[in-house]
């Protein structure tokens, strides 16, 4: 008799764990999908959400100088500064 008591108030106590989920709770934060909304009004085009898509232009030209500069070791000296401001 004392273990089936024991295991109804068990059961019983149990039963409540579901009032203490946050997630379930009205008065507490739930998840709405708001920053996938924000995001998909600031995208220009509603397929790059879906698919990316490659840059138009490529700069290569233009970085071919520093790294070969960089790969010969006639790397530039970094300018002096101050951090003081002046």
């Amino acid at each position: 008799m004392l273990r089936l008591s024991c295991l109804l108030l068990c059961v019983c106590g149990l039963t409540a764990c579901a009032e203490t989920d946050p997630y379930t709770r009205n008065y507490t934060w739930q998840p709405t999908g708001a920053n996938a909304n924000n995001i998909a009004v600031q995208v220009a085009n509603k397929n790059d959400l879906i698919r990316g898509r490659g840059a138009t232009r490529s700069d290569g030209i233009e970085s071919v100088s520093p790294v070969t500069r960089l790969y010969e070791g006639k790397t530039a000296p970094l300018p002096i500064t101050s951090s003081r401001g002046l």
